[in-house]
């Protein structure tokens, strides 16, 4: 499956990674051309930038530039998936079907966040939090809205408690008031070192058929709510409660643009997924 990914040439924006790496040029003596003219702005993704000159600097054509990050990246997925799931097979199954699979084909540095932010997950639920922090603060500097996962330690509560009803309601009240605290949005994301503008988070909106799709893992956790209030894991409540914040991101592009949310909300998409690939394999009939 990663030999598949990394044999790509198109696919989303597959073709303006290859242009950038193909542009990269190597200026002056190891290790200082790794550094050289490096923009430190945590908005300019310095780590990825220093990945690629590596990479360039072993000559890694391409292809091989595309083939190393599929192996990381699925890599880490499957190591994530067959740590945490109860059938491998039928997992392995779900992440082809529900969109994981191809969705590491297109946003490659969201991507890496992604794998880097599934090995700190695992560190917060095997009480490593220093690590935890630490992998969080490194894969923003892929991409500055990794940032977001510091709020894992905030949802290891119990699914469907008086906790979720305060979180839909604050999702709720934050849609419908969107118009609102766009200005709010505006200065946060100049503060991230972007330049979106009011103007970025209004348009067309999160298309309703994918809102559907990623409310599929939050609707069948409220089916077995019972059952996983009595005996949900710590983990299965982490999970539980991230694919819940991807639903509920992507629900704010609803009135906002796709633009923003639906790209913010990914974050946890695979996540969710990987969540629902394993959690969803060990009750009967599901």
């Amino acid at each position: 499956m990663a030999t598949f990914v990394g044999l790509r040439r198109v696919y989303n924006d597959t073709g303006v990674y290859i242009a950038q790496y193909n542009s990269i040029e190597l200026t002056g003596a190891f290790p200082n051309f790794l550094f050289n003219e490096i923009d430190w702005n945590i908005s300019s993704n310095f780590s990825f930038t220093i990945v690629m000159r590596l990479l360039k600097f072993l000559h890694f054509s391409d292809q091989s530039f595309l083939m190393f990050f599929a192996f990381f990246i699925l890599g880490v997925y499957f190591w994530f998936i067959r740590k945490y799931s109860n059938n491998i097979f039928l997992s392995v199954f779900y992440v082809i079907t529900m969109g994981i699979y191809t969705f590491t084909m297109g946003a490659l540095r969201q991507c890496i966040v992604i794998a880097i932010c599934l090995i700190a997950v695992d560190c917060f639920l095997t009480k490593k939090y220093a690590l935890f922090v630490l992998l969080v603060l490194f894969a923003t500097t892929f991409h500055q809205y990794a940032f977001i996962f510091l709020i894992v330690p905030l949802l290891s509560f119990s699914p469907w408690t008086s906790r979720t009803y305060i979180v839909v309601f604050l999702f709720l009240i934050g849609s419908f008031g969107m118009q609102s605290i766009l200005g709010a949005i505006d200065d946060f994301t100049l503060a991230m070192g972007k330049t979106y503008s009011t103007g970025s988070f209004s348009g067309e909106g999160v298309n309703v058929f994918r809102l559907i799709v990623v409310w599929i893992p939050t609707v069948l956790s409220f089916i077995l709510k019972d059952k996983l209030i009595n005996d949900g894991s710590r983990a299965e409540n982490l999970f539980i409660n991230l694919s819940m914040l991807n639903a509920e991101i992507m629900f704010l592009g609803l009135f906002g643009t796709a633009n923003y949310f639906a790209r913010l909300a990914n974050f946890f998409f695979d996540i969710s997924n990987d969540f629902s690939s394993c959690y969803y394999t060990k009750i009967p009939g599901c």
